[in-house]
Formats: structure tokens, C-alpha cells, sequence
């Protein structure tokens, strides 16, 4: 009888609690009612080990089959077939997850303005139905705000911190969160980051729009990543910052990362710390290379070029590239290399030592390059453009409709080389 009256306590208290969640038309409870009626997890365990569901436990089962029963078809056009947008158990449990989803009364989830929205956004912001669905799992309140509140973001964010709406739209697919902040929080962190870091604001956004995290990040977050990283390598924080510009990414990892990496690397190569060091602030990809990347890396090399690994790594540090361009792309740019010198193997590995950079010229390169060789029966300096050079080699000699026909041929290698890839 104790158990019965204590159940009925229960579900008496969740009812209350589920009348205290006032919502506004769109579904969603204000901060404040939410807040009074939040069920704690220490509460939702208890609830557990009695056996019991608690609200926020039964919400997520019916947002869990909202979600599963979620579904949009897009019909085809003349350019692509009918497209189906579902959400998979993964994506569906990340989502129900989200406090924001969480606050929604999933009977009006139900509703088709949502899919309506959904549409309406991936189209207003010229983006694919599988970028706009990403953008939702990596952000799930964005499933809940109406395409007019994103559209406001992205218009005033893009006219405060002076860019054109493609080029916010563009960062914000990356990082979706920026879709939800507020434009003066953004404006606000790229002119202190920049302040602190002493650089430039027009340097600062460039760099945050390679790397949008950047812009959500807290300015002294990023100053204190960049001054300690500095300091574990011993150099300057300018000197780290420079280097910084050109892989923005380094200036929110993990600085303790960021020195063990060049630490792990240079004892697994056998080279002095500061001689790589020195390396990564002209290649700054290799602070945060995993080492044992670079080692794989080098030791497959050696293998396809036939090559010792001191060699190999002396040339890497002439062309710092290559100590993170995967084997198999030296293995495909070192064939097509060879075609050049007819497939000379040691002459093709006695150029690459003269000029390292030739292991990171494309295949499709080596092959218009090779083309242009025995049209010409001439040599060119690999240094060169084999494209431009051929369009030259036509035009001077005003055979305008071949080099017409020799572009298509140009386009194709490239299409079918990529592909590869």
C-alpha cells in the first residue's frame, strides 16, 4: 500500500511539474519556468532505481519518436533525383539530448511547420538538405528557430563584422552554433581577440573565417592557448602568432599538445627540437600532426621512392610538406613523375632531391606535363607550368581549335586523377 501511495506521489508531482512548463507559441518554456521545474539527475537516478520514468525521461521517448518519424522529401529536379531527409538512432539521440529540444513539447515537433522550416532554411541560405540537416545535428536548437530569427543573424552579423552574408553563411555551416549568437557577442570576440593577440582585426577575421570555432571562442581563451603555447616552446608569443595566421586551428588546441607533438616528432626522426621547430613556424600543419603520422608517413615513403630515411628527411625539411602528405599520394605523384623521364626510376629520384618540392606536384600535373614533353620534344623545368606552357606551344603557332580540343583533354585527366584520390 506504501508503494502504491508513494507511485501515486509521484506521478502526482509530475504532472505539477509538467503544468509549471508554460510555453510560448512556438512550444518552448520560458527560461524562468523551466528553471523552477528542472528535475535534477540525482532526481532522474533515484527515479531509476525505483524503476520509475521521470519527465525528462518520458520526454525523450516521445521526442525519440518524433525524430525516428521525422522524414522530407525533396523532389527531384533536372539536376538531382528525389531526396529523402531522415535522422539516424545517432543523430536522433544527440539531438533529444539537447537542452533547448528538450524544452519543446514534442506534439508540436509533430507539426509540418517544422518541416516547413527546415525547407525553407536550406533554401534562404542556398545550402544542401544534408549540410542544413548536419547543421542540426551539430546544433539541434537551430531545428526549433524559425528561418526569419537565422536569416536576421546572419544579415546583422554579416553587415556588423563587415562580410558579405555568403561568406558568414559559408563559416556558420562549419561551425552552426553561429547561426544562434548574437552579432554583437561575435563582433565583440573578433575586436578583443585581435586586441590581445596585437594584431589586426581584418587579420584576426580572415584567420576566424578559415576556422570559424575562432569566433566562438573566449578572446582570453584564445590569448592564454596562444601565450602558453609560446612559452612552452620557447619562443615569442609573436613569433607563435605569425605562424598562427596560417593554420588558425593551432590557436585553440591544447598547448601542452601543440609542444609534445614537436617534441615526440623531432626524437622519433632524430633531428634537434629547434631544427623542427623552426620548420613548423614556416609549416605551422605540423603542430598539430600526430607524430607517429609523420613517422608512418616517412617510413612508407622511403619505401615507394627507394630512398634512404636520412635522405628522405632531408629533403622533407627543404619541403616541410612532406613529412604530413600521406604515402599514398607520393606513391601516385612518384609514378606519374617517372612518366616525365620515361620512366627512368633513378633519374625521376635524382630530380626529386634537387627539387623536393616535385613529390607535391599533382599527378595530373606530371601527366599534362609528360603530354606537353612529347608534343614539344623539348624538356621543361619541373618548376613550370606544363598547362600554361601548352597553351603556348598552341596559340603561337595559332592552332586556336586544337588547343580548344587539347582543354577537354586537360579537363578530363584532372577529373579522372581527382577522382582517384
Amino acid at each position: 500500500m506504501f508503494e502504491k501511495a508513494e507511485n501515486e506521489a509521484h506521478v502526482i508531482r509530475d504532472k505539477a511539474l509538467d503544468l509549471k512548463l508554460k510555453r510560448n507559441e512556438s512550444g518552448e518554456p520560458s527560461r524562468d519556468d523551466y528553471a523552477q521545474s528542472e528535475i535534477t539527475l540525482q532526481e532522474e537516478r533515484d527515479r531509476q532505481e525505483n524503476g520509475q520514468q521521470g519527465p525528462k525521461a518520458r520526454r525523450k521517448i516521445e521526442l525519440r519518436k518524433v525524430f525516428c518519424e521525422f522524414k522530407i522529401t525533396i523532389p527531384a529536379d533536372n539536376q538531382k533525383e528525389e531526396q529523402k531527409i531522415v535522422f539516424t538512432d545517432d543523430e536522433v539521440n544527440k539531438i533529444i539530448s539537447n537542452e533547448a529540444i528538450l524544452r519543446c513539447r514534442p506534439e508540436t515537433l509533430k507539426s509540418d511547420k517544422y518541416k516547413y522550416n527546415f525547407l525553407r532554411s536550406m533554401r534562404n541560405f542556398n545550402v544542401s538538405a544534408d549540410e542544413w540537416k548536419k547543421c542540426i545535428f551539430k546544433t539541434p536548437q537551430l531545428f526549433c528557430q524559425s528561418p526569419e530569427t537565422i536569416d536576421s543573424n546572419i544579415k546583422n552579423s554579416a553587415k556588423l563584422i563587415g562580410i558579405s552574408e555568403e561568406e558568414f553563411i559559408k563559416a556558420a555551416i562549419k561551425h552552426p552554433s553561429l547561426f544562434g549568437m548574437l552579432p554583437e557577442t561575435i563582433n565583440s570576440n573578433i575586436e578583443n581577440s585581435a586586441k590581445l593577440l596585437g594584431i589586426s582585426r581584418e587579420k584576426f577575421l580572415n584567420a576566424a573565417l578559415k576556422r570559424p570555432s575562432l569566433l566562438v571562442q573566449y578572446p582570453e581563451t584564445i590569448n592564454n592557448n596562444a601565450e602558453n603555447s609560446a612559452e612552452l616552446l620557447g619562443i615569442k608569443k609573436e613569433m607563435f602568432i605569425k605562424s598562427s595566421l596560417k593554420a588558425p586551428q593551432i590557436l585553440y588546441l591544447n598547448p601542452s599538445t601543440i609542444n609534445n607533438n614537436i617534441e615526440s616528432t623531432s626524437k622519433l626522426i632524430s633531428i634537434d627540437k629547434q631544427e623542427f621547430l623552426e620548420v613548423a613556424l614556416k609549416h605551422p600543419q605540423l603542430f598539430y600532426q600526430s607524430p607517429m603520422t609523420i613517422v608512418k608517413n616517412i617510413e612508407n615513403s622511403v619505401e615507394i621512392l627507394g630512398l634512404s630515411k636520412e635522405d628522405f628527411i632531408k629533403i622533407a625539411l627543404r619541403q616541410p610538406s612532406l613529412f604530413h602528405q600521406s604515402y599514398q599520394t607520393s606513391k601516385r605523384n612518384f609514378q606519374t613523375l617517372t612518366m616525365i623521364f620515361d620512366n627512368d626510376i633513378k633519374e625521376t629520384r635524382n630530380a626529386i632531391l634537387k627539387m623536393p618540392a616535385s613529390l607535391t606536384y599533382s599527378s595530373e600535373r606530371n601527366i599534362i606535363h609528360c603530354i606537353l614533353k612529347r608534343m614539344t620534344h623539348k624538356k621543361y623545368s619541373l618548376a613550370v607550368n606544363p598547362e600554361e606552357e601548352l597553351k603556348k606551344f598552341f596559340l603561337t603557332r595559332k592552332k586556336f581549335k586544337d588547343w580548344d580540343k587539347m582543354q577537354v583533354i586537360i579537363n578530363k585527366i584532372k577529373q579522372s586523377e581527382r577522382a582517384k584520390k
